[in-house]
């Protein structure tokens, strides 16, 4: 039986998304990006799934701010505490 893997190609998010490499290569170091997947090779490949979860929390980091920085007497949200 085949296993079938939710892989996604560095090359392709760039594309995806409109990024870099090195926006890439920050966001896994400052951020918690996930790392590409273990033996991969010269072509790294993302776990789709990791990749679409950091999203999420990443998007709810960014609403919770909002929602204190429209709180009278808060502070804005520098991003600094997402993720």
């Amino acid at each position: 039986m085949a296993q079938h893997l939710n892989v996604i190609p560095r090359k392709h998010l760039y594309d995806q998304l409109g990024i870099s490499r090195n926006t890439i290569k920050r966001w896994i170091e400052y951020r918690g990006f996930p790392k590409p997947l273990k033996a991969s090779g010269q072509k790294p490949l993302f776990d789709r799934d990791a990749v679409n979860l950091w999203f999420e929390k990443m998007e709810a980091g960014l609403i919770h701010c909002l929602a204190i920085s429209s709180t009278p007497g808060s502070s804005m949200c520098d991003g600094s505490n997402l993720m």
